[in-house]
């Protein structure tokens, strides 16, 4: 659905290590409003955090950690070793994780829209979303736009193995993403992370001019007509 005619809303997606964050960071350089799923989805199990009870209700006592959240360290290894693990764990998180991400969608529309209504300046907001489980969470509908950044499987395992992940736990943690082709072939644009950082930013450059351009007409929307 649209927030709003004066805001584009971008899903930025891509698989563990495909440089997404990157992305994201010179997005927001140039002028995007970043919302940061990750960032939400660990005050979702934080200390407080709303899902904090369930998670240990469905994993136990040996995932707490030590200031009344979920110990991320812990319950890493479990959830991506199983399937079915990951799965009860989605069930508990994402509601509360697509929940958030729309109501503050919502939020900087509404007040885009005040802006408009007062006769206050208004320029086109571009909005970016920064998840690796847009398709996974099903709400690629939700967006205008959706960018898609890839990185050769090598070049991604490579990235891990310098983050201080082994073996197993960087293929277990890239196994249980979907196919980056997938990805792929469901994106409207699409970022090569694979070269220098000069080389990305670049693309980078190309996608906000497209993006701005995007923001600019609302005919170019997906749920608007031509």
């Amino acid at each position: 659905f649209l927030y709003s005619p004066i805001m584009l809303s971008v899903g930025l997606t891509g698989n563990i290590a495909s440089g997404k964050s990157m992305v994201a960071a010179q997005l927001e350089n140039l002028g995007a409003l970043i919302i940061d799923a990750d960032r939400i989805g660990h005050d979702l199990i934080g200390p407080g955090g709303p899902v904090v009870d369930a998670v240990l209700a469905a994993f136990g006592k040996g995932v707490a950690g030590p200031a009344g959240d979920v110990d991320r360290g812990k319950l890493g290894p479990l959830v991506f070793a199983d399937g079915e693990a990951r799965e009860r764990l989605n069930a508990i998180v994402h509601p509360f994780l697509i929940n958030e991400i729309r109501l503050r969608l919502s939020a900087l529309a509404a007040a885009e829209a005040r802006e408009d209504l007062e006769g206050g300046p208004v320029v086109p907001m571009i909005v970016v979303v920064d998840a690796a489980l847009i398709f996974e969470l099903g709400v690629a509908d939700d967006f205008d736009r959706i960018v898609v950044v890839t990185a050769p499987d090598a070049i991604r395992y490579a990235r891990l193995s310098a983050r201080g992940l082994s073996p197993p736990r960087a293929r277990e943690r890239m196994a249980s993403q979907w196919p980056e082709a997938e990805k792929v072939r469901r994106a409207d644009l699409v970022i090569t992370n694979s070269g220098t950082t000069a080389e990305l930013e670049t693309q980078v450059s190309r996608l906000w001019t497209t993006l701005t351009l995007a923001a600019a007409s609302p005919s170019q929307r997906k749920d608007e007509p031509g």
